[in-house]
């Protein structure tokens, strides 16, 4: 289906845009399979440590810490190694690491942890 949407230009006239409809994918990080394999990642940790909270791997934060601004420091399931590199690992446990979101977006997209 598509819908028109209607403006009027400066000299008066009325147009019509034509919009195509966006489709609906289902996103990764929206599928079950991922906030089940993400709430496990979560809980190993903590249970692995035994700490009632969860902290970055990479520099030891937790929640607690406020960044520069105050807030939160916010933890993130990330993989170890490329969703886009290898898919098959998307969902293991083994390829999932606890970061925070500064660390996280410090490793940039695309580039695994080094080993």
């Amino acid at each position: 289906m598509i819908v028109i949407a209607t403006f009027q230009s400066f000299e008066g006239e009325i147009a019509l845009i034509p919009i195509k409809p966006k489709k609906r994918k289902t996103r990764f990080y929206n599928t079950m399979a991922w906030k089940k394999a993400r709430r496990e990642a979560l809980r190993l940790q903590r249970e692995a440590y035994g700490f009632p909270f969860n902290f970055c791997e990479d520099c030891g934060m937790t929640g607690n810490h406020t960044d520069q601004y105050g807030m939160p420091i916010v933890m993130s399931v990330d993989h170890i190694e490329c969703r886009s590199e290898n898919e098959d690992l998307a969902l293991e446990q083994s390829n999932l690491t606890i970061l925070c979101m500064p660390c996280n977006e410090a490793k940039g997209i695309g580039k695994a942890l080094p080993k």
